[in-house]
This record gives structure tokens, C-alpha cells and sequence, in this order.
């Protein structure tokens, strides 16, 4: 097992190279790898790598890059690590031989930080100066930086500490390009985020300083860097005010503004009240589309519209959202009357793939160009309008993006055989890198490559079938794309880019994490789903909830379920919210969740009435008037005894505004 993968960036050291890479071959530690990363080098830097990597094979690994400055060369080489723990040494500089032997301690108590002795040395390695930082065990990131800062030994530089990879990469910590000092607010940022963090007497690594180094000079100047780099970093949400805002990010500022929004729209929340979770779950996924795709001119249509939050403050409603569930106060949902980026008003379940196919296809009448995206949930796919929507634009080859947001719960747990086909898909992503890639190759291959592609493209179903089962999503006529990490923005852009390549229908299949950042949440997706004013700290309401209509709905319903078998619950997934927690938990042969289906629920209600079974379906009152056709002509003129229990009715909802249409998921 590989302990340490030390990454060293490499651009016109010539003449210090040797010294650092014999530092780190002759390391007491064996299990290490050295990663040469050489970054466009002009001189004879490349050439003297190499050659030690042809010399300790089993040790150096050795690449080649174009120029893209010291944080690029760092980032490629966190990509290529393999070791559990990550160190950086600048090429110009050099470590302790016995640098990683010592540190082995702390590697095995699984330390996310463990920062080491800093010894400043002249260009003929004299001692200038040792950095004597506060010795201390298993503080958390914020205790670390208090102590280091506090103490006046706040190190912010990359290479004075040894970082856990999976650490690392979990919080997608990248350096960004192009800053003057750019390791400064990174580092800080790192050491506030880590868990557990060590501070050794270990003496490490040694910093040649030069005339050109740029730490040397005015340390008040540099002091100031530091606190303008903090500001970089910080605040990244009071500069967005439209969407071109956001384009103008770099892809670390995009992360930094990411956990910002967050951040904020906790506040709101936990204030105000409102849908939390779902909102956690897409703020990378807003970002890359309001990225990629021009608003207003492109239009996207979010299913339910219950995660809009984040795109509300991306086009410049941040102030506003601090009125949410106020009286006159910002809409939950997408109104067109807010916002021309607002361009279809959406509030309950399964309609955004009807509305963005009829707005594709007005598009295509009108000989325009833009680009039209529908954002569908996996619990609302369930519901019969997307499919026979999903059924159409397949057929229709229109050119029209749906993103599929599958975080893999609803307000109740999804069910029924889609949500099987999208576990399915979940775990298989060998199918979409296999397909392109072998694509590519193949073609390159001299005269038979056509040919060949043609032969293999007939083979394309078998195949298919055998690496995803039921590829659903093609065979109704959709590009599909992914499963994509929905909180990779990198990722999410470059999926998005190739959407808007691709001639027809496509669907990008995003996976998401509801209450993502938030940890009580990410436990709780359904409590904080929607919810009222709650204590962050502890997820508890600010207010005790008093036992409410559907509470004392579902406790008469198992009661007198217990004294009558042939009574069954039936729900449109919506379990948690219409009271029948409890009876699916007492009877779950007598439960029956169909998917967001309000209709099939009272067919089923009536066929089951029909041989004598007595069907209680409760259902929020705004979604009747889907199944109102199955009420009369179903239920109604059959005169059969199917109890149809009327819950959320009222005009005004939980978020206080006077409106006569109530969403999915509360009033908008």
C-alpha cells in the first residue's frame, strides 16, 4: 500500500531539480510515490525528471503537461495520486530524509491534517530562520486554526502539511490558477475543514530562499496578499448578482460560491421556513446550468419548482429570499412575474418534459437556435404525464435536454419499476465512457474503422442490454448521458457543453444528495424536505408542532384498520405527508405506495372496492383535479365505497401567500 504520494510541480529548475528529487528518493519510508509533474518547462528541467524516473521506476512516476502555472501542476497531481496521504514539494525546495517515516505515527490515526517544521535556508542551505509552531493532538480544524493563528504560526502554504487524500478529494479542494499566492486562502480554508488535525515538532521541509522568491520583501505587503486572497475566497455570493456573474468564475470560485449558497440559504431556512433539502441537493447542479446556458434567451423549465432557491439568488433575488414565507414575500416556485428568467410557473409534480418539449417545439416553428432544458426529479418521472411526455420527444427526435436530478428520495420513499431501472442505471457508468471511447478509437483505424463502426452499431441493443439493463431511455429515442456526480461542477459543465452538441432529445442522468452540507439533513431528507424554523445546530424545531390534521388522521386509521382487516391505505408517494407512517409500519400488506399517480391510486381504489376491499386514499386537495375523471366515471357513477380522504385544503398555504393554486409540495 502506498503511505505518501508526493507531488512535486516542475518548471525551469535545472539547477535545484536534483536536490529535491534525491530528498525524496532516499526517503526512510519506502512505501511513498513521487509524482514529477512538469509543467511546460523550457530548460533542462524535463530531461533530468525523466531520467530519474527511467532510474526508480517503482518509485517516480513522471508527467508532462502544457503550462498552466504551479496550482495546475498541483491539481493534475492530486489526480494522479494513489496514496493515502498527499504531501507537495516545490521543485526548487527539499524535505527530510526522514520526513515521511516520522509522519507514519499520525498516518495511522488517520489524521485529515498533520502539519510539520518549516526550516528557512539560504541558496547554499544555511539555516535562516525554524518555524516553531504549538505541538498539539486531535484538534478539529477550527480549534487548529485558532491555536496557529492565536500563536502567530499560522503556516498558509501548500507544502508545510501532509493532507488525507480521501479528505482531499471529498471536499474537491483545488488550487486556483492564475493567483498570486494562490495556496494562501486554500490552505485556511483546508485547516477549518478538516476534523482531525495534528501539529508534530517534526522538522521537514526545507525552504530555499532565493532573491526570487516571493515571499521574500515587504512582509506587511504580504500580510495583505493573504487577507485579499481570504477575500477571494469569502464572499463569494455578494458579487453574484445575475448569471453572467457566474460565468466569470473560475472553477474554484464556482466551488467557494457553491458552499456559500448553501450556507445561506441554511439561514434563510432555519428563519423562515421552506424546502431545504432539495435545495442542498442542487446548488452545483444550478451553477453549471446557469454556466453553460444563456438566461433568458435559453429556458428552463424545473419540475415541481420547489429547487429553485439557488437559482433565485444566481439571477439576482438574494436579498428577496430573505422574505420567504413572508406575507407578500418571495414565491417558493418560479414565477414569471418575479423574473423573465422565471419562464414557466411550476409547482406541482411530473409537467416540466410537457412544457419544455411545447416550448422546443414553438422554438423550431419559429426558426430560433436556443436551448431548452426540463429538470425532473426521479420521484416526479414516476408520474404518468412525464412518461407519456418522455414517449413523445423520444418519438419527436426535438432537440430538448432533460435533466434527471435522481437523489433517490422524494418526500416518501420512491418506489415502482422506474425507480428499479434507476438504480439500475446508478451503478453503470461502464456503458457511456465504453461507448465513446471505443467509438473514437475505432474510427481512427484506417479503412475498416467506418465499416466496422456500422457492424458494431447493429450489435448496439445486445450490448446495451447486457451493460444496462433495459436501457429505457434510448430505446424511447433519448441520448442518454451519464450517471454524472451531481456535485462535480467540472463534470456537470462538461456533460452539459455536450448536450448542447447533440442533435434530439437527451437526458442527462444527475445523481444529487438531498440536504447535501448539511449533515442533519443529508440523515433527515424527508423531516427537512419542508419544514418550518428550526435551531441549525440541532435540527429542532424552533417551535413545538402541534399534533396537526394528518397526525390525527393516520392514529384513527390504524385504529380502526386493527379491527377491520379488509381496510388498506393507498397513497400517490406521498406516505409521510398524508399521516400514514404508521399504518404502512403496522400493515405494510394492507400499504400500497403507486408513485406519483393520482389516478392509477383511484383506479386501484375502485378495482379494489369492486371485490370488497375498503380503500381509504388520502390526498393533498390541489392534486384531485388530476384524477377527476377516475372520481366520476371510475368511482362516482359505480356508486363504489372508496374513501377519498381530502388533505392540505384551504386558500392560503404554509409560505403565507394569498394564491388560489397550491403546489405538490405547499402552496405558491
Amino acid at each position: 500500500m502506498i503511505e505518501v504520494s508526493v507531488i512535486v510541480p516542475i518548471y525551469n529548475v535545472e539547477k535545484e531539480i536534483r536536490r529535491c528529487i534525491e530528498s525524496l528518493v532516499n526517503q526512510t519510508e519506502e512505501n511513498i510515490e513521487i509524482i514529477l509533474v512538469n509543467d511546460g518547462s523550457t530548460d533542462n528541467s524535463g530531461n533530468i525528471a525523466k531520467d530519474y524516473a527511467e532510474k526508480y521506476k517503482t518509485k517516480i512516476r513522471y508527467y508532462e503537461k502544457q503550462n498552466g502555472g504551479l496550482s495546475d501542476a498541483r491539481n493534475y497531481g492530486v489526480k494522479k495520486a494513489q496514496g493515502k496521504y498527499i504531501s507537495f514539494v516545490d521543485s526548487d525546495d527539499y524535505v527530510n530524509i526522514k520526513l515521511y517515516k516520522e509522519l507514519k505515527e499520525y498516518m495511522n490515526q488517520d489524521y485529515d491534517l498533520v502539519k510539520f517544521k518549516i526550516i528557512k535556508v539560504d541558496e547554499k542551505c544555511k539555516e535562516l530562520e525554524k518555524n516553531d509552531s504549538p505541538i498539539f493532538n486531535n484538534k478539529s480544524g477550527e480549534e487548529a486554526y485558532n491555536i496557529l493563528y492565536c500563536n502567530d504560526k499560522m503556516t498558509d502554504v501548500a507544502w508545510a502539511y501532509l493532507y488525507k487524500r480521501e479528505f482531499f478529494i471529498n471536499n474537491k479542494f483545488e488550487y486556483s490558477k492564475g493567483l498570486y499566492h494562490e495556496d494562501f486562502g486554500l490552505t485556511s480554508l483546508i485547516i477549518l475543514k478538516a476534523k482531525k488535525v495534528a501539529s508534530t515538532d517534526v522538522e521537514g521541509y526545507y525552504y530555499v530562499q532565493t532573491q526570487n522568491s516571493i515571499t521574500r520583501g515587504n512582509e506587511k505587503n504580504a500580510y495583505k496578499r493573504n487577507i485579499d486572497l481570504l477575500k477571494h475566497y469569502d464572499n463569494m455570493i455578494e458579487k453574484i448578482n445575475s448569471a453572467e456573474d457566474v460565468k466569470r468564475l473560475n472553477i474554484e470560485e464556482q466551488k467557494q460560491l457553491a458552499e456559500e449558497i448553501r450556507k445561506y440559504i441554511l439561514e434563510i431556512v432555519s428563519k423562515n421556513g421552506g424546502h431545504l433539502a432539495s435545495n442542498l441537493g442542487v446548488v452545483e447542479l444550478t451553477i453549471a446550468l446557469h454556466t453553460v446556458f444563456d438566461l433568458p434567451k435559453d429556458k428552463i423549465v424545473w419540475d415541481v419548482g420547489h429547487q429553485t432557491y439557488v437559482h433565485k439568488i444566481i439571477t439576482g433575488r438574494r436579498e428577496q429570499l430573505n422574505t420567504l414565507r413572508q406575507l407578500n414575500g418571495i414565491a417558493g416556485f418560479p414565477k414569471t412575474n418575479e423574473s423573465e428568467t422565471d419562464c414557466f410557473n411550476t409547482g406541482h409534480s411530473s409537467t416540466s418534459i410537457s412544457a419544455a418539449l411545447g416550448m422546443a417545439r414553438a422554438r423550431d416553428i419559429k426558426g430560433e437556435k436556443n436551448n431548452v432544458i426540463a429538470v425532473i426529479g426521479d420521484g416526479a418521472l414516476t408520474g404518468g404525464m412525464a412518461l407519456e411526455a418522455l414517449n413523445d420527444a423520444g418519438s419527436s427526435q426535438t432537440r430538448l435536454t432533460v435533466i434527471l436530478n435522481d437523489n433517490e428520495m422524494s418526500i416518501s420513499k420512491n418506489i415502482g419499476g422506474v425507480n428499479m431501472l434507476l438504480s439500475k442505471l446508478r451503478t453503470k457508468k461502464t456503458y457511456t465512457k465504453s461507448n465513446v471511447s471505443m467509438k473514437n478509437i475505432i474510427n481512427k483505424v484506417p479503412i475498416i474503422g467506418q465499416p466496422f463502426v456500422k457492424i458494431v452499431q447493429r450489435l448496439k441493443r445486445s450490448i446495451k442490454q447486457l451493460i444496462i439493463p433495459k436501457m429505457f431511455f434510448e430505446d424511447i429515442g433519448f441520448r442518454y448521458l451519464g450517471p454524472v456526480d451531481g456535485h462535480n461542477i467540472e463534470e456537470l459543465e462538461r456533460m452539459l457543453n455536450i448536450s448542447k452538441q447533440l442533435e434530439g432529445p437527451v437526458l442527462i442522468h444527475v445523481l444529487t444528495k438531498k440536504g447535501k452540507g448539511y449533515k442533519i439533513a443529508e440523515e433527515n431528507p424527508d423531516k427537512f424536505h419542508a419544514t418550518g424554523p428550526f435551531e441549525i445546530e440541532t435540527g429542532k424545531p424552533k417551535k413545538e408542532k402541534s399534533k396537526d390534521y394528518s397526525k390525527v388522521f393516520g392514529d384513527k386509521l390504524v385504529e380502526l384498520a386493527k379491527k377491520n382487516d379488509k381496510i388498506v391505505a393507498i397513497t400517490a408517494s406521498m406516505k409521510d405527508g398524508t399521516g400514514l407512517t404508521k399504518f404502512a409500519k403496522e400493515f405494510p400488506d394492507r400499504f400500497f405506495d403507486i408513485g406519483i399517480a393520482e389516478q392509477h391510486a383511484l383506479g386501484l381504489a375502485a378495482g379494489m372496492a369492486k371485490e370488497g376491499v375498503i380503500p381509504v386514499v388520502p390526498i393533498y386537495s390541489s392534486f384531485y383535479q388530476r384524477a377527476y375523471d377516475q372520481v366520476i366515471h371510475d368511482i362516482a357513477i359505480q356508486n363504489l365505497p372508496v374513501i377519498m380522504c381530502v388533505d392540505r385544503a384551504g386558500v392560503v398555504g404554509a409560505d403565507r401567500r394569498n394564491t388560489s393554486r397550491s403546489s405538490r409540495y405547499g402552496v405558491f
